[in-house]
């Protein structure tokens, strides 16, 4: 009891931290000169004029929509150059912004065509991927840092299947490698706005299985591991399906666990906790930040899109039910991706159920399987609370549901492959 106490001031004093850490961050990138970045934006101007404000990709046979138009928000706030003062755009994040159907016509038009552009705030995020973007755009355009994005993606991808392997672990990778597929990495690669969380839920799997040894010795380090990422999902993302960045690492610390089920259960109950307090509370900082500093307005702002965005209701008005939101997302898993995933899913089971009639030393069920069950839920608890924001956004969001088909298939994985008498009795007397 009072070791989860002492997670409160821990917990609130990390969220104050990343909070200083992450306003410090983006004024140094707003301090960067824009010019080169300006100059990458009109070579980058012929990609946005071909493909528009949603083109699809068809690489893995998903026929998978892009969102062009927020990554042409994103690249005219990066290129901002506005006359106002350091504080006031690190705020505010102004882009530019005109009378045009979007974004990305606002890209070309002002980039191509040297059209009239008004300024635009869109305070409620962080906008931390400028940390990042600014330096980068000043070096590269749009289309070689798709490029880069799509070796980053494989590389990092590569570097955590070998960290699974490394740590014995490798049973986990066709569950990881199928559930990453379904939300189609190649799309990913493409796209700055999927790229975020993408980042986020990699480089903090890799950095947990780095340090595996460290975590695991100390509950309250893997609790405060997951309030810094909830933390960090909150400063990168838009809110495109940031629940993911705590999925995925829960189920590999779950994969590795010991099998005690009031332990493992203790710790991920508090560890999303604190990727909850991390995650909102980094989110709220940023409005505070905002009020002290002298921008009340964004506040205000941001109560107004979270009631929005948490209705039951489109954007016409139209009442949406929750079964209406779990079609939208659920129906965007679909084949190539699905059959795979669906034939691995039958051929574990059945293999678990084989081995076990032929063997007396695997175990029937482990205890810790079972936290694989709520934790397959949790997309579900999401879009209860995102009704409008998961209803219209159905083809990004539906992302958050790789963690309902990792947790499974890490399952099924573990009941099917696990070594001969693991945990069992007569092994913890051999060791």
């Amino acid at each position: 009891m009072k070791q989860s106490l002492s997670l409160i001031p821990k917990t609130a004093l990390l969220v104050v931290l990343s909070s200083c850490i992450g306003l410090v961050l983006l004024m140094g990138a707003y301090c960067l000169p824009t010019a080169p970045i300006e100059q990458n934006m009109r070579e980058s101007v012929a990609t946005f004029e071909r493909e528009g404000a949603y083109p699809h990709v068809n690489l893995l046979g998903a026929n998978t929509q892009l969102d062009n138009w927020t990554d042409s928000t994103i690249l005219l706030t990066a290129a901002y150059s506005g006359p106002e003062g350091l504080v006031d755009r690190t705020i505010n994040n102004y882009r530019y912004s005109n009378n045009l159907p979007s974004p990305t016509d606002t890209l070309v038009s002002y980039y191509d065509r040297g059209e009239a552009v008004d300024t635009v705030a869109y305070g409620r995020y962080w906008h931390g991927y400028l940390v990042f973007l600014k330096p980068l755009l000043s070096v590269f355009n749009y289309d070689q840092l798709r490029l880069l994005n799509r070796v980053l993606v494989l590389v990092t991808t590569a570097a955590l299947c070998g960290l699974l392997w490394l740590r014995k672990l490798g049973r986990y990778i066709p569950p990881y490698l199928l559930a990453l597929l379904l939300i189609d990495p190649t799309s990913i690669g493409r796209s700055l706005q999927f790229s975020a969380v993408y980042y986020v839920f990699t480089l903090a799997c890799i950095v947990f299985l780095a340090g595996r040894r460290w975590f695991l010795a100390s509950e309250q380090r893997i609790v405060l591991f997951f309030v810094v990422l909830g933390c960090v999902s909150s400063y990168f993302d838009l809110l495109t399906y940031p629940l993911v960045a705590f999925g995925v690492p829960a189920a590999l610390y779950l994969c590795g666990a010991k099998d005690d089920l009031k332990t493992a259960f203790r710790v991920l109950l508090f560890s999303l906790l604190g990727w909850c307090c991390g995650y909102g509370g980094m989110w709220v900082s940023k409005w505070l930040w905002s009020a002290i500093l002298g921008y009340p307005e964004v506040i205000t702002q941001a109560l107004y899109a979270f009631e929005m965005r948490s209705s039951t209701s489109d954007f016409s008005g139209n009442s949406i039910s929750y079964l209406d939101v779990l079609r939208q997302n659920f129906f965007q898993f679909r084949v190539p991706a699905l059959i795979p995933t669906l034939a691995y899913a039958a051929f574990a089971a059945v293999w678990g159920i084989v081995r076990r009639l032929r063997s007396k030393t695997v175990q029937p069920l482990r205890a810790k399987w079972l936290l694989f069950i709520p934790g397959a839920l949790l997309p579900f608890a999401w879009y209860l609370c995102t009704g409008n924001h998961s209803f219209v956004h159905y083809w990004f969001t539906f992302r958050e549901g790789m963690i309902f088909f990792l947790a499974v298939l890490c399952l099924l994985a573990g009941f099917a492959f696990e070594k001969a008498g693991a945990d069992s009795p007569s092994a913890k007397k051999s060791r």
